[in-house]
């Protein structure tokens, strides 16, 4: 008992130190062009040296919301989708009067490793398909006696039942396979 105990602190603490902290610097420099700007990330503003732009940052399971409030009080938006987006201005944005939303955009999102670029997993899925594929790749005639051997009486497959079963077996792996990877 004291060594299960000891096993599940030490995974306890494990765990804990593994946990998701942001390792992003409180205040970073990023020069865009011939301007160096200040992004503090944690009050979610940046500065130009002239201006400093208010922004709240909020990601989603497939890309993020971004509203930018410049010093005037206008406010330009972005909704970023898996297939892209869209975004618009406040009634009273001037266009030229301070940085365009997307060169303050682009310096938000630099190095920001919390945006997901992509559409999330659907892990229940893979598993799924994992598990059908490596059961026929693995035993493709208790796969075989699963779909068809139950409905005759003292049926054994073909090989080529058999084979089949393996090729396709392999081929749901590889799907699975695949949705991992991209």
């Amino acid at each position: 008992m004291k060594s299960v105990l000891a096993v599940l602190t030490v995974l306890l603490l494990l765990c804990y130190g593994c946990s998701s902290s942001t390792n992003r610097a409180e205040t970073t420099t990023i020069v865009q062009g011939d301007t160096t700007f200040s992004l503090d990330r944690e009050n979610g503003r940046i500065s130009d040296g002239e201006n400093v732009y208010t922004y709240d940052f909020s990601p989603r399971s497939n890309g993020y919301r971004l509203e930018i409030t410049y010093p005037d009080g206008s406010s330009s938006w972005w909704e970023s989708t898996g297939n892209g987006g869209y975004g618009g201005w406040s009634d009273n944005y001037e266009e030229g009067k301070y940085v365009d939303d997307w060169t303050l955009r682009d310096i938000i999102l630099e190095g920001d490793t919390s945006v997901q670029t992509s559409e999330p997993k659907n892990w229940l899925l893979i598993l799924l398909l994992a598990g059908m594929g490596a059961f026929n790749l693995i035993l493709p005639r208790a796969s075989w006696y699963l779909g068809y051997g139950w409905r005759f009486r003292n049926a054994e497959p073909s090989d080529l039942a058999l084979a089949a079963n393996r090729i396709g077996g392999g081929a749901i792996l590889a799907v699975a396979l695949l949705m991992v990877l991209v």
